[in-house]
């Protein structure tokens, strides 16, 4: 598989109805899926577990790109999230090798192993585009805001201590 999108997360809003999500970014895992409902009029957050809230088509499947979520309810019946939510599917791998040392390296792991080191780099980028940055000199520091519904009607300040 070729990574040829930069695309690494898909947001529809739910309308009550449809219990079906498609996206278009490829995954190799569906593990590698984080899946949330967002509820537009709070901003919580709810991320939903795969199996028990939803379930995943394709499953990785290298010839295909993207896939579908289904959502589901305590039966594995395929249900429709509420109206006012948006549904986020953002790909999320874990950084992990899957090597078995001494065997045979075909060509097919080398490049499954180079689409999902792009795919760490893509999730990586998005969360960099989405941060607030410190400079390069603060090389130890960290920095991390709470959720939407946390820091609402909040302010960012900083003290005389910067």
């Amino acid at each position: 598989m070729t990574i040829s999108s930069t695309t690494a997360v898909t947001r529809t809003n739910t309308n009550g109805s449809t219990h079906t999500f498609s996206f278009g970014h490829p995954f190799q895992d569906p593990d590698d899926l984080r899946v949330y409902l967002v509820t537009i009029s709070t901003w919580a957050i709810a991320l939903q577990t795969r199996d028990t809230h939803y379930t995943v088509s394709n499953n990785g499947n290298e010839d295909e790109v993207g896939g579908t979520i289904t959502f589901i309810n305590d039966l594995a019946v395929a249900t429709a999230p509420a109206t006012g939510k948006v549904c986020v599917i953002l790909r999320r791998p874990d950084a992990v090798q899957d090597y078995n040392p001494g065997s045979i390296f075909e060509a097919t792991q080398g490049e499954a192993a180079l689409d999902r080191i792009y795919q760490m780099l893509q999730y990586l980028q998005l969360r960099s585009d989405r941060s607030i940055h410190l400079n390069d000199a603060y090389a130890d520091a960290t920095m991390e805001l709470p959720d939407v519904a946390t820091r609402a009607s909040k302010s960012l300040v900083f003290d005389s201590s910067g």
